[in-house]
């Protein structure tokens, strides 16, 4: 077995064996600059002159500089024809808003009339008796319009966050506005997707790489869900108590029954007008997130 002696500044080592030498250069502790020797009585000559070259570790790469949380994530090149949010989300918006205002008129025009009966005012003004029946057969539509055009719309704001960030990150899509209509999963599934749809529309505001979490408006919107289940559950049962109950009870009941379409006519304007604002503000923050990533394309 070889032996060999090294030399490090005025200091003398040895013996070590062949692999050791080696290991000792592959480490860096010695460089092929170093002297060495195999015998005390020979001379000191350079490590690269008498051994065959000895592969060097790989280099250690520079760190990457740190994640500014201010700058945006990079654009792909073959987007950068978009000029804006989709057409689709105006168009739906649009809807959606002149349908919930349409539809909050009528609750409120409800709300006034089961409040004053509530009351024990029972001469009631033409113009309230007259708006309810001309709206108490056309509820149904307003109502009906609002879901499809907040699956519409809501299809169209994940729609147009995804021509930007593409599908990672983002759970839900284009189709989640269905979650509105499913029976069950609409106690708090919309609430995810609104989450989600609020997180992805503000994070290129400087706050990139903030946790996924709710606003006000967004928790308003899934409490005043709950608040309209347990009030149509309430009405259900209402229902079927007068249906059993005495005569001298019809008071107490017709009260308990007013009350309750009061309160559902007060949820219910407040859910609309709600969900308008959130409509409204996510709106906003697509045309700054849009806005931002202009500035940014064009810098770029």
């Amino acid at each position: 077995m070889e032996e060999w002696y090294y030399k490090q500044e005025d200091s003398e080592f040895g013996p070590i064996s062949d692999a050791e030498l080696r290991a000792l250069l592959q480490s860096g502790k010695i460089t092929l600059e170093a002297k060495i020797r195999q015998h005390p009585s020979v001379e000191w000559v350079p490590a690269k002159d008498v051994l065959p070259v000895v592969p060097l570790p790989p280099a250690i790469p520079p760190p990457l500089p740190a994640a500014n949380p201010s700058t945006p994530p990079p654009v792909d090149p073959a987007i950068r024809t978009i000029a804006g949010p989709t057409g689709w989300l105006w168009f739906s918006a649009s809807l959606f808003v002149m349908n919930e205002l349409a539809l909050c008129f009528m609750q409120f025009v409800f709300a006034i009339y089961a409040l004053f009966l509530l009351v024990g005012i029972t001469g009631l003004p033409d113009w309230c008796i007259q708006s309810v029946n001309a709206l108490d057969s056309r509820l149904m539509w307003p109502k009906a319009g609002m879901f499809v055009f907040l699956i519409l719309w809501q299809g169209s704001a994940f729609g147009s966050i995804l021509r930007l960030y593409g599908e990672s990150r983002l759970q839900h899509g284009r189709g989640s506005g269905f979650w509105w209509i499913t029976p069950v999963a609409n106690l708090f599934m919309p609430f995810q997707c609104l989450r989600e749809l609020r997180w992805a529309s503000r994070k290129q505001r400087g706050i990139l790489e903030i946790r996924m979490s709710a606003g006000v408006l967004v928790w308003l919107i899934q409490a005043s869900i709950i608040f309209n289940v347990l009030i149509t559950a309430a009405d259900k049962l209402a229902t079927v108590a007068n249906s059993a109950s005495a005569n001298n009870a019809d008071t107490l009941s017709s009260n308990i029954t007013t009350g309750l379409n009061l309160a559902s006519n007060l949820g219910g304007m407040a859910q609309s007008c709600l969900l308008i604002l959130f409509v409204l503000h996510n709106l906003i923050h697509q045309i700054r997130l849009y806005r931002g990533w202009k500035i940014t394309a064009a810098a770029s």
